[in-house]
């Protein structure tokens, strides 16, 4: 049928998954491209067999398909050798996708013979600068395989998409993306990880990077896994955004006191524990921050004896957007977050008085049901109640109206006499007049920065923001 189509430039293929397993070999990719040699875009689903002694002879004189520009592989339980064909053959393919995720049914997949055969390969896959590469725990030595391969033709990778899924052990997973970054570390510009890899040292993700001096935008999806921030600063030495979704975040203890200045423009935070003193290291050390967004975030640490107060001090930062959704503070030494510890009053405050600015800026508030614009001469204030209802839980926000803000700042003065534990509350409780003062005695969160240009807090949880998306693509 392909022998009709010779003007053909895209082909997606799919095999049937419930039909007997079709083996294709070296033959079936030559004749598909003899038939369609103006194919530009490859997209295949399929089982590939182990190569005949034949085949590596033919291996060396194939002819380069040089119309080729886009790969797509669904390729399982592939003999490694493949991977010196596919080389010789795309000689100009600029895209590379590769998903492995089925468990293989080979024991043999030829990993010294394909490494050996590297070094008689010619310089190729120059044109090569996107790969996106899925697979699961049971293909580790196939993924290390194919990085080798990348660093031995010193490749110019530009852009990567990662995902790894699986019960990886924990050094080889390690070992897959420290090659991958020791395979484009000259070249590699945005990298993109998603895992559910459980690495228990905070340190292990961010020392991978230490050889990548051209990345500048980083996404990092390891929701099982600790990350120290300043590790990953370090090593990210001009990184300008960073996208972070983690067990936990942190500031390792080999932390110096006054680190190296860092020009990061736009952070964000996704579904991450954290401690509020990082808020106070990255406004330190990230003075070009312009953007941040904090998505479905708990905020843990100490609150004032004294003033009821968890302070985000973040006194060096300039805020042209500042996003928060669904963040929620609690007060504790040892970042216990329940009931007990959430904090249900929060303050946005700026240092730069409205009076200093040569443009007189009015930031729009977004919650959920209403738009707000207010001077920024004073404090904002937002009141949290939570709620839970069956297995669901989340919380009710508003901002509070001038003359709650007194009662507030007058409780919050003198904290220590007022703070008496009053009623406990049990399951949903609706607003009514009065009942958000029951929340006092748990003290606040203060989000204290420079300056703020336009913000958006509410209730959502991963809320899309058209201003926040033009903010990422414009930096």
């Amino acid at each position: 049928m392909l022998s009709c189509l010779p003007s053909l430039r895209h082909l997606s293929y799919m095999k049937e998954f419930r039909r007997r397993k079709t083996l294709y070999g070296l033959d079936d990719f030559e004749t598909l491209h003899t038939h369609l040699p103006q194919l530009e875009h490859l997209s295949i689903t399929m089982d590939l067999d182990v190569f005949s002694d034949q085949d590596l002879m033919l291996i060396a004189n194939v002819v380069p398909a040089s119309n080729i520009k886009v790969i797509k592989f669904f390729i399982d339980n592939m003999d490694l050798r493949w991977l010196c064909y596919f080389a010789r053959k795309y000689i100009n393919v600029h895209t590379l996708e590769w998903n492995n995720y089925a468990r293989p049914t080979r024991t043999e997949i030829f990993r010294e013979e394909a490494v050996s055969m590297f070094a008689s390969l010619p310089c190729t896959f120059q044109h090569l600068r996107s790969i996106n590469m899925s697979g699961t725990s049971e293909t580790e030595w196939t993924h290390i395989t194919f990085w080798e391969l990348l660093s031995q033709l010193n490749v110019p990778i530009k852009h990567i998409t990662y995902g790894l899924l699986g019960n990886h052990m924990e050094e080889l997973s390690e070992k897959i993306i420290s090659k991958c970054m020791i395979s484009c570390a000259k070249t590699l510009e945005t990298f993109s990880i998603s895992s559910n890899i459980g690495f228990s040292d905070p340190c292990t993700i961010p020392m991978a990077f230490d050889v990548c001096l051209c990345l500048v935008d980083l996404n990092i999806y390891v929701y099982s896994s600790p990350i120290a921030l300043d590790i990953l600063l370090d090593h990210c030495v001009v990184l300008k955004r960073l996208r972070l979704a983690a067990n936990n975040l942190s500031i390792s203890r080999r932390a110096l006191e006054y680190p190296a200045m860092h020009g990061i423009r736009l952070i964000e935070f996704i579904r991450t524990k954290t401690n509020a003193d990082v808020f106070s290291y990255i406004s330190f050390r990230c003075r070009n921050l312009n953007y941040m967004r904090l998505d479905d975030m708990k905020i843990s640490g100490p609150f004032s004896r004294d003033t009821g107060n968890l302070c985000l001090d973040m006194p060096f930062t300039h805020f042209d957007i500042l996003q928060l959704n669904n963040v929620q503070f609690f007060g504790s030494e040892d970042s216990v977050c329940n009931a007990d510890t959430s904090i249900h009053f929060m303050a946005l405050v700026q240092l730069e008085s409205i009076l200093q600015s040569s443009t007189i800026l009015e930031p729009s508030i977004q919650l959920s049901d209403s738009d707000h614009l207010m001077s920024t001469a004073d404090s904002l204030w937002f009141y949290m109640d939570f709620y839970q209802e069956g297995s669901e839980e989340g919380f009710q926000l508003r901002v509070l109206n001038k003359d709650e803000i007194k009662i507030v700042r007058e409780y919050f003065m003198s904290f220590q006499e007022n703070n008496k534990v009053l009623e406990s509350k049990n399951g949903y409780r609706k607003f009514d007049k009065d009942a958000w003062k029951l929340d006092l005695y748990q003290g606040h969160a203060t989000l204290r920065c420079e300056y703020v240009g336009k913000y958006v807090i509410n209730n959502f949880k991963l809320s899309d923001s058209i201003l926040w998306d033009k903010s990422y693509d414009a930096l």
